[in-house]
């Protein structure tokens, strides 16, 4: 888990609370985080297993999710490896994935 895996998903929650949305976070067991805008409490909850799904929400809306994988030493490309294919999703990963 290197700290340009984690300073690409920084980049990424800042820019989605920027555009307005909230962040919820799932380890594989639970959601430790849910429909959060703060950023000290999303970040802190990131990386604590081995894959986590972050899901933008605008209101009750859900927007889409971005699968993280984190990898030992692993290059921060290969972090983000999956989101929702919509337009909302591939315009906040724009310059981040």
């Amino acid at each position: 888990m290197s700290d340009a895996q984690f300073q690409k998903v920084n980049r990424t929650v800042t820019k989605a609370l920027a555009q307005g949305y909230a962040v919820s976070v799932f380890d594989g067991e639970e959601t430790v985080v849910s429909k959060s805008t703060d950023h000290h409490i999303i970040m802190s909850n990131v990386r604590s297993t081995d894959e986590e799904t972050l899901t933008m929400w605008d209101g009750k809306r859900r927007i889409g999710s971005i699968l993280l994988v984190w990898e030992f030493n692993g290059d921060a490309d290969e972090v983000i490896n999956d989101y929702t294919d919509n337009e909302a999703i591939v315009k906040l990963l724009g310059g981040c994935a």
